[in-house]
């Protein structure tokens, strides 16, 4: 069974972290968000949100450079009307045109205030508000950053709020669909935020570990 939670594949090979995790064999999931794998010699822990992090930020990244990218968006019930501070209202409309690209819907709306229309349907889930905040706090450093650095971050943040979060139960059909998108994913030993995707443990040294050896 497919299963489209993960299954947008991605150019390109997982050759450096020399595992296939499509091989492994599914032990099972702890505190609904590490995954646990069996390999020939050793043994993976995969963190779920980790991995469909930077699985999402490859695929976005791609779309980009196809330049016919414009992540479908999905208009708010109720325009969100939002105050932030001045500084805040100048950042957020010098971002206007890449926000737009990445289907924010969000305008100026006089004084302190913007107002929001829509959000990326990748993150629908969220409430507006808090999505807004969270984004500037992304950006809290801001410097010279390039135009390039910026689109970078913001396809870095759309992934983190759009992946599987931790303490969700994964079926054993996503754990593989997972997997198979997992194997075509570059770059997969850390999410875009340089946290780990995985560990690897081989036998012999968890023998050591518990003084076997």
């Amino acid at each position: 069974e497919e299963v489209s939670l993960f299954n947008e594949p991605v150019n390109g090979l997982a050759g450096q972290a020399e595992v296939v995790f499509s091989n492994l064999n599914y032990i099972g999931q702890v505190s609904g968000t590490y995954l646990i794998f069996a390999g020939s010699d050793r043994m993976i822990v995969l963190d779920q949100h980790a991995a469909h992090e930077r699985i999402l930020f490859e695929n976005l990244k791609k779309k980009a450079a196809s330049h016919a990218f414009r992540p479908a968006g999905q208009r708010l019930l109720m325009p969100e009307v939002i105050s932030l501070p001045p500084r805040d209202i100048a950042f957020l409309g010098d971002m206007l045109p890449l926000l737009e690209e990445c289907g924010f819907d969000m305008e100026p709306f006089g004084g302190d205030t913007v107002v929001l229309k829509g959000l990326p349907a990748l993150l629908s889930q969220w409430e507006p508000k808090l999505l807004v905040r969270d984004l500037l706090e992304e950006f809290t450093e801001r410097g010279a950053v390039t135009m390039d650095e910026k689109k970078e971050k913001i396809y870095a943040f759309l992934a983190c709020k759009g992946a599987v979060k931790a303490s969700r139960s994964l079926s054993s059909p996503e754990v593989a669909a997972l997997c198979r998108t997992l194997d075509e994913t570059p770059a997969v030993l850390s999410c875009p935020h340089g946290r780990p995707v995985f560990l690897s443990f081989t036998f012999n040294g968890l023998e050591k570990m518990f003084k076997r050896r």
